[in-house]
């Protein structure tokens, strides 16, 4: 502990004896953005000419046109959205600026489309994923995964009073979608 006191000691002297002013490291300045309801964004971090921070929607909410804007924007900056990481990207930013962060999008309550194995017990595999990112008003179109379940054979996907097979569309409705698997039992026929 001594030796590096000392060491210190020494630098500061060193400094003070050639006259060197410490060098400082600017970044801009990016004021934390609003996000719009229903959507969060996280820390946002300065690198230099850089800044990064993650804007995505609640669960149960889907972000439709995103749009991010940077004021001033008179020398080249840039702000870029990249819905795949859903991280924004500013560049080119001036060490002495303040910016502010503008961002917009439509914000829609997702409609979850449920595949059910239609049975109460483990004896239903092979169910495709369930859907969670569509809203009123899309279609869906129903899954080629066939479930499987030993001595049934897999006839359809009920919703309401229809049967729906692979390929078929489902107009999204307002409120959750519960798809039931539909079993007819196997019969095998030995001759």
């Amino acid at each position: 502990m001594k030796r590096i006191k000392t060491l210190f000691a020494l630098l500061l002297a060193l400094t003070l004896l050639l006259g060197l002013a410490p060098v400082a490291f600017a970044d801009a300045t990016v004021n934390a953005p609003t996000p719009p309801e229903h959507s969060t964004v996280g820390e946002v971090t300065v690198d230099g000419e850089t800044a990064n921070f993650t804007w995505e929607a609640e669960k149960n909410y889907r972000m439709d046109d995103p749009k991010v804007s940077i004021e001033p924007a008179e020398n080249g900056e840039e702000a870029e959205y990249d819905p795949q990481t859903q991280r924004v990207t500013l560049s080119n930013l001036k060490d002495t600026e303040t910016y502010t962060v503008t961002l917009t999008a439509t914000l829609n309550e997702t409609v979850p489309i449920n595949y059910d194995g239609g049975v109460n017990d483990a004896s239903v595999s092979g169910m495709p994923n369930d859907v969670m990112d569509l809203v009123e008003g899309e279609s869906h179109t129903i899954t080629d995964t066939i479930p499987v379940r030993d001595g049934y054979v897999f006839v359809g996907w009920k919703y309401g009073d229809k049967i729906y097979k692979a390929g078929d569309t489902l107009n999204v409705p307002a409120s959750q979608v519960d798809l039931i698997a539909q079993w007819a039992v196997a019969l095998t026929i030995t001759y």
